[in-house]
């Protein structure tokens, strides 16, 4: 089932989604102790976890992190959520290999960036 599209790519329901905040700044601790905050921008961060993916459809994926351009993710299955042609940075994570099954990798986690 189609849950979202990915830079012209679909993907399937995800076994974990979550959506985290990254704050774009520093932090500076002056030689009183005091903490300052300079913040730039805070921009959203998205994480896709499967349990198990396809080698195709991984294929597909990476094949969008080593362009290293962004690339529009909408879910499409708006039920749970509504993020809608959000321009995003594909990182993927570590991942496993499933043994006797070279068709199919295990612990798929892709991370999404949210751009400008």
């Amino acid at each position: 089932m189609s849950w979202a599209t990915l830079g012209g790519v679909t993907l399937d329901n995800p076994n974990g989604f979550r959506e985290a905040n990254e704050m774009l700044g520093a932090d500076t601790v002056t030689l009183s102790g005091k903490v300052r905050r300079s913040v730039r921008a805070v921009k959203r961060v998205w994480i896709i976890n499967y349990t198990y993916m396809s080698a195709a459809d991984y294929d597909n994926l990476y094949n969008l992190y080593e362009l290293g351009n962004p690339v529009v993710f909408t879910v499409v299955d708006s039920s749970k959520v509504d993020i809608q042609d959000r321009s995003v940075f594909v990182d993927i994570d570590a991942r496993s290999f499933v043994a006797g099954n070279p068709n199919y990798l295990a612990n798929v986690a892709i991370t999404l960036r949210e751009e400008g």
